[in-house]
């Protein structure tokens, strides 16, 4: 859990001393010592608590037009109109191959892909 908090005075952070924080500036802090002292020393104001966020769960599909593919189903659209990708490509580098598409390649694309559901 992260504090949010707003600086009252200004002052150099004691881990990186060249990072300098402002009046009216605000910071986080996961380091719940740290956000007791500056509270303490009215160095700054308690806002608010920042719940962790859970990382996302990996997406396993490429989102062609509106739809989304199967991220096989799309290498092997890829290749079946002549774009190359890598065996072990994952979600990030196919993705990137058709975001690089032309329109042309990618109207292909989305006709080899409603093919292949039929």
């Amino acid at each position: 859990m992260r504090a949010k908090l707003k600086v009252l005075v200004p002052f150099t952070d004691k881990n990186d001393r060249t990072v300098r924080y402002k009046k009216g500036d605000t910071v986080s802090f996961d380091d719940i010592e740290r956000v007791n002292d500056l509270v303490a020393r009215k160095v700054c104001r308690l806002e608010a608590f920042e719940a962790e966020k859970p990382e996302a769960p990996a997406a396993d599909g490429i989102v062609i037009g509106d739809k989304s593919y199967p991220l096989a189903a799309v290498k092997v659209a890829l290749e079946a109109i002549g774009v190359t990708v890598s065996k072990n490509a994952g979600v990030p580098a196919v993705g990137k191959a058709v975001a690089e598409l032309t329109d042309d390649e990618r109207a292909k694309l989305a006709e080899t892909l409603t093919a292949s559901e039929e």
